[in-house]
């Protein structure tokens, strides 16, 4: 069923405004559009939500004194906070401590992609899979050719061969 478009006579929306904002201080345009819709003249108009509401304002570019508030990152503001790094993840979580003591065990020989991957670095972690795949082998591992391997086309290699 094809939607219809809910007619809003223009002075009759305008007068609403004007009243809303007459009695109320609005700190943004989205409670503006609220307190129309749930005016006792937006009651009256079947289906008017605050999302017609601002549809119609600016269709019919009815100027507000309300201005328009900040705009949020996300759903919940300032609760994100500052971003952690991979590492100091790894540092926090015991699981992520107990992989890199097994890796340090593992991987004697590669000590510096371990320090690598325990400071978050995923190439290191994907070359260091790869020299596992491979037996242990550095120079196996630059020279693979195992295209199925879902890993193949991020290892980290000093040329890629053109056709």
């Amino acid at each position: 069923m094809p939607k219809t478009k809910l007619l809003i006579n223009r002075s009759q929306l305008e007068n609403a405004v004007k009243k809303a904002e007459r009695e109320n201080s609005f700190t943004n345009l989205q409670s503006l559009y609220e307190s129309v819709s749930n005016s006792e003249w937006g009651r009256q108009q079947k289906g008017l939500t605050p999302a017609v509401v601002r549809l119609r304002i600016l269709e019919f570019k009815i100027k507000t004194e309300t201005k328009a508030g900040k705009k949020t990152k996300g759903v919940f503001p300032g609760v994100r906070g500052k971003r952690q790094s991979r590492s100091q993840k790894f540092a926090a979580s015991p699981d992520c401590k107990l992989s890199i003591t097994k890796l340090k065990r593992t991987f004697t020989e590669h000590p510096e992609l371990v320090k690598q991957i325990e400071k978050g670095s995923m190439k290191a972690a994907i070359k260091l899979n790869c020299i596992d795949c491979c037996g242990g082998s550095t120079s196996e591992a630059n020279h693979c050719e195992l295209y199925e391997c879902p890993l193949w086309l991020f290892l980290p290699r000093k040329k890629y061969e053109t056709a």
